[in-house]
């Protein structure tokens, strides 16, 4: 490769690169790498690696001075922009001449904290324990001593439980001298918060071979230093790995650990020449990709696009850059971002045109997952902020109107009833939870459900009064059904109150209206009753409840065969929970 060629390559990469001397120090970097560190190019050329390396990651370090010795380094490090934002990179370092050394870097820190959220989230802890993978051990934080470890524990490290009975296995001591540090402080956080973050580390199997794991721990809530942690074995994803870095090893040393695709064209914009990576990328041959036949590999409605910007570019002889989607080998396309710079000769004529493309199909996945979990963490905020309100707003609207029908104290049995409604309010609250829970839509609820829940809450304070019920299924906005339950709740209470046996609840529907009918086999009512002039707390909620709530009516009645009856009516069709009704 020309020195042209290459230097061109190194200032144009869309992955950042440094050189360093044999001391670390900084010599060149590309303007990829200035925007990575957030320094200036003139202000890292006087710095060195130990600068820009946290002191919480000085193994780092430690592993740049093993690659001094060994030629070939990979690995990640942790450091501080120079906006003071805490950034991780993955590097990987080459030695490209006496005294000169290359190292790539990628800022892989929205895939540490997207792989961190994926880990502890419910949906892939289930997953992880369905494929019986996660490993769960209990320790001592001072002793290091695994107290107690399932099978799959043992499996992964090799023990019998005859060892783990012993005493035998103790994860300080299982744990290899150059993970120490990164252990200790995860001790430390573990011991100040009471649980630590998830991170990477092996432990040495029993037979002397290592187990790459991903670890997290937590302190029991009664202990200072007994607590438990999962361990999940990330060999494959390791082995996975290492096959990748080992294939790139074919690839130039610029190719290598960045750009998935090197390509060429003529002045023109045509290839004329092999491109082994493009090949090997998209499955097309030469003979396919040749001319403006690399077009074909790309999707047909990006494909117009593509062409218009390339020729733009090349008309103009300026930087091109795009990103479309790119059919790879097994016929699957793949989001690619593609960036070319025109070479010219002494007179400036472009000679030929050199560029990269780079598969950001993870990046662009990861972007998409973020989003997605932020808009459905803001609904559940909004609509858990909602019905809390609402909820106590109807609490507090009940104490009001107590309040003002009693003298300086509160009957004990008005205490109750209010007590009672707020416990069916909690059942409503709970049942919504359950099915938010199972990611279920919850701006309307089932009344046959609710009343499921609720009667055999109000059965437990008839003081052994059986209530039998029969309800239809009725679908309801969240409020109505909140409404719904305060009524039953409260003509319950009263047909314990005043009658004496068997209590029947009734709830049908019928051409778009909802009849709820509750019985009891008391005195009923008497012939001039008017529950205007009963000065009945009770009955006022009934009535507001049942006008203003559910734009229906109350009618109370008496049974042919003794006993009071009273019927709600209500249409089906609502107002939504969002409205200022509920």
């Amino acid at each position: 490769m020309t020195d042209e060629l290459f230097w061109t390559l190194f200032a144009n990469s869309l992955d950042a690169m440094v050189m360093t001397d044999d001391k670390g120090r900084y010599v060149e970097v590309n303007q990829a790498a200035c925007d990575l560190l957030g320094f200036s190019r003139k202000r890292i050329l006087r710095m060195s690696v130990q600068d820009l390396i946290t002191t919480s990651d000085l193994s780092a370090a430690e592993q740049f001075q093993q690659y001094l010795l060994h030629g070939r380094q990979a690995g990640e490090f942790a450091f501080i922009r120079a906006d003071t934002e805490p950034r991780i990179v993955s590097y990987t370092a080459c030695r490209l001449a006496a005294d000169r050394h290359l190292s790539i870097l990628r800022d892989i820190t929205a895939q540490k904290q997207a792989e961190n959220a994926l880990a502890i989230s419910e949906g892939r802890a289930r997953r992880l324990f369905d494929a019986n993978v996660i490993g769960i051990i209990h320790w001592n934080l001072d002793t290091g001593r695994i107290t107690d470890a399932n099978d799959l524990f043992l499996k992964m490290v090799g023990y019998t439980r005859e060892d783990l009975a012993a005493g035998l296995l103790n994860w300080k001591e299982m744990t290899p001298p150059e993970w120490r540090e990164r252990n200790d402080e995860g001790v430390e956080e573990i011991r100040h918060r009471r649980s630590g973050s998830p991170y990477e580390k092996e432990y040495f199997r029993k037979d002397g071979s290592r187990l790459p794991i991903l670890i997290g721990g937590a302190l029991f809530e009664d202990s200072a230093n007994e607590g438990a942690s999962l361990i999940l074995d990330i060999s494959q994803q390791k082995q996975a790995e290492n096959a990748l870095r080992a294939s790139e090893e074919r690839y130039r040393v610029l190719a290598f650990a960045t750009a998935q695709v090197i390509w060429s064209t003529d002045a023109s914009g045509a290839n004329v020449k092999p491109m082994e990576s493009w090949g090997q990328f998209t499955g097309q041959t030469q003979e396919e990709y040749a001319g403006w036949g690399w077009l074909k590999a790309i999707h047909p409605k990006d494909r117009p696009h593509v062409r218009d910007v390339w020729e733009k570019c090349v008309q103009a002889q300026t930087l091109y850059e795009c990103e479309y989607r790119l059919r790879h080998r097994d016929g699957r396309y793949r989001n690619a971002l593609a960036r070319g710079v025109p070479l010219t000769d002494e007179a400036g004529q472009v000679r030929e045109w050199i560029g990269t493309t780079t598969d950001i199909t993870e990046r662009v996945q990861y972007l998409h997952e973020i989003q997605a979990l932020n808009a459905r963490l803001q609904r559940s905020i909004r609509e858990t902020h909602h019905r809390v309100k609402n909820n106590l707003q109807i609490i507090s609207a009940l104490v009001e109107v107590q309040i003002e029908d009693s003298a300086d104290t509160v009957p004990v049995a008005a205490m109750t009833r209010i007590g009672l409604h707020t416990r069916s309010l909690a059942a409503i609250h709970d049942l919504l939870t359950r099915q938010a829970a199972a990611n279920a839509h919850t701006n309307v609820l089932s009344s046959q459900g609710v009343l499921d829940d609720l009667l055999p809450l109000l059965q437990a304070n008839t003081g052994g009064r059986p209530i039998r019920y029969e309800a239809v299924d009725v679908i309801l906005p969240v409020g109505a059904v909140t409404a719904l339950t305060l009524l039953v709740s409260e003509i319950v209470s009263n047909a314990v109150k005043h009658g004496r046996g068997d209590i029947e609840v009734t709830l049908t529907a019928d051409r778009g209206l909802v009849r709820l009918e509750v019985c009891d086999d008391g005195p009923g009512f008497p012939p001039d009753f008017d529950w205007h002039t009963a000065s009945n707390t009770g009955l006022s909620l009934i009535d507001s409840t049942a006008r203003y709530d559910l734009r229906g009516s109350v009618s109370y009645e008496n049974r042919s065969q003794g006993g009071g009856r009273v019927v709600v009516t209500f249409p089906i069709s609502l107002p939504t929970e969002d409205s200022e009704t509920y």
